[in-house]
């Protein structure tokens, strides 16, 4: 199936980040404050490090998880981690803190809060066939706008096959505004030629993201607001 549509929906008040799209290894390369080490809640990996007394996998340092990112990741099925800083936090788990990892992994929600103290993580990532389907909880909201922009230009980059400018502070104000909404970006139909405008929908929240790629006439069912467009080796909104 055709992978030409980039879906984000954020869930105000929680740090909930939902996305189509985007994969592990967009994730790794992308945001902007790198992760140190991965716990692992779910995902069947035998070359990984185990921890017996959690009966978890981690992966350590910045080097093994480009490695594990450079894994295809979609027959894992269901793959969810929190990162943390030092070895000694994951080991110093309290029991309330283990449970409530446990419970996140096999129902991919939070018992309480999806940050935990004692691994002081910066995300919580829940995916479900990499790519298709992944909620991502992060501290700094900032760093899920950075991704998702980041992503779409990155798109971009490999139609036009050449290097393009980053995007300024206002625009991506504007689209996370947008994804507050559901914020669909369809590069189905666009050319291969500048200028590159990239057609942009409101969805509302996708409960199921089978409903896009099902819906044979989706631009008829969400709401058209402009195009996202690269010109004169600059990013700018056309939207209405």
């Amino acid at each position: 199936m055709e992978r030409n549509l980039l879906y984000s929906y954020v869930n105000n008040g929680v740090n909930e980040f939902v996305f189509s799209g985007i994969k592990f290894a967009d994730f790794i390369e992308l945001i902007p404050n790198k992760i140190s080490n991965m716990l692992i809640l779910k995902g069947d990996f035998l070359s990984l490090k185990h921890l017996p007394a959690l009966n978890l996998s981690v992966v350590e340092s910045a080097v093994n998880i480009i490695k594990l990112s450079a894994e295809d990741l979609y027959n894992q099925g269901d793959f969810h981690f929190v990162d943390y800083e030092k070895t000694e936090n994951a080991q110093n788990l309290s029991k309330e803190e283990l449970f409530s990892l446990l419970y996140l992994a096999h129902t991919a929600a939070p018992l309480d809060s999806p940050f935990y103290d004692t691994l002081n993580n910066q995300y919580t990532y829940l995916s479900h066939d990499d790519g298709w389907w992944c909620k991502i909880y992060s501290r700094d909201e900032r760093d899920m706008i950075e991704l998702f922009v980041a992503k779409i230009v990155s798109m971009a980059e490999c139609f036009l096959n050449e290097k393009l400018s980053a995007t300024n502070a206002d625009i991506k104000q504007k689209i996370y505004c947008y994804m507050q909404k559901g914020l669909l970006v369809d590069f189905g139909n666009i050319g291969k030629s500048k200028p590159l405008s990239i057609p942009m929908y409101i969805t509302g929240e996708i409960e199921n993201i089978d409903d896009i790629y099902n819906t044979k006439d989706y631009k008829k069912q969400y709401s058209f607001i402009g195009d996202f467009v690269f010109t004169d080796d600059a990013w700018r909104l056309c939207d209405n």
